[in-house]
């Protein structure tokens, strides 16, 4: 069976193909060894165990492939944890600032609507940053 092109999917399947490479690429970025630490409650667990938790919800596209808004979280806090988005925040603030944390918090109100081009671009541009970690 011949996989479809990007050009010729459908937004809705471009979004989830995005959704897949930048979760990859985010845990593989974070990963040493193979093994991530999940940002809220420090536990190692091999990367492929990982999911690519986002601090600000998926539902907000400013914010979805925003790479300060995800980083890895163990399937625990993620899902059952409900993101434990105070830890989650201390992490962000940790690692970035204050500051930049309250603009990121912002973005999650701007109205974003990609495009097909645009989203077949990060695609692109995910797998790129992929190939050159791996």
């Amino acid at each position: 069976m011949m996989r479809r092109s990007l050009e010729d999917m459908a937004h809705r399947e471009l979004v989830r193909k995005l959704d897949a490479e930048f979760s990859k690429w985010v845990r593989t970025m974070a990963s040493i060894e193979g093994t991530c630490q999940c940002v809220t409650c420090k536990k190692r667990k091999p990367a492929k165990h990982m999911d690519a938790g986002h601090y600000i919800s998926r539902r907000h596209m400013a914010t979805r492939w925003n790479e300060m808004n995800v980083w890895p979280q163990c399937k625990q806090c993620n899902g059952f944890g409900g993101g434990e988005p105070q830890a989650y925040r201390e992490f962000l603030v940790e690692h970035y600032s204050e500051e930049e944390v309250l603009e990121l918090e912002q973005k999650r109100h701007t109205v974003v609507q990609w495009t097909k081009d645009e989203l077949i671009q990060a695609i692109n541009d995910y797998r790129s940053k992929l190939k050159a970690l791996t």
